[in-house]
């Protein structure tokens, strides 16, 4: 999808683990923050995870970090045989999985959230969580300036969603199209 195609904002979906029982790791790096981790912005240094929570590794792996998520292989390779843009991986070297693992780091941006949970909203304070389309810039898996939730457009999300990857949701954003002024 592009931006002349028009970003369809009742669609909009958050990726989410659908449970954090299970494997969990904790990540460490010196300077890290989630939003670091999110946006890959993280200085190129090598990611270490740490089994805090043991079991079995699923397509989404949960991690310590609100919004941060470890991915498998199958999780990365239907991402790319999707053709999604917005998104790229760093592998983790995570001690004991026997599997590797990625962190999912979003490079498509849509601005900020105006109103709950966001800047306030330019022309009042109204009720609700919204977003310019105009500030789309087009990608599949973005995320506002201003908020470290991983969306997902609502086509995207679909097609994710006919592929029953392990431990993954994709709920609706709940936001709104910023009206015009």
């Amino acid at each position: 999808m592009t931006p002349s195609t028009g970003l369809e904002v009742a669609d909009i979906r958050v990726l989410v683990s659908a449970s954090y029982r299970g494997l969990r790791v904790s990540l460490r790096g010196a300077g890290i923050t989630a939003r670091s981790l999110l946006t890959g912005d993280f200085g190129g240094q090598p990611l270490v995870g740490v089994v805090h929570q043991p079991g079995r590794p699923r397509d989404l792996v949960g991690t310590y970090w609100a919004g941060v998520y470890l991915v498998s292989e199958r999780f990365r390779r239907s991402m790319s045989d999707l053709g999604a843009t917005g998104w790229f991986n760093t592998p983790v070297h995570v001690e004991g999985v026997p599997s590797q693992l990625w962190l999912l780091s979003i490079s498509g941006r849509c601005g900020p959230l105006f109103g709950v949970g966001g800047d306030p909203y330019p022309s009042g304070p109204d009720v609700g969580t919204f977003i310019d389309p105009a500030r789309w810039d087009g990608a599949d898996f973005f995320m506002a300036d201003n908020n470290n939730s991983i969306h997902v457009v609502g086509s995207t999300a679909e097609r994710i969603h006919e592929l029953r990857l392990s431990n993954v949701v994709l709920e609706s954003a709940g936001l709104e199209s910023v009206r015009p002024e």
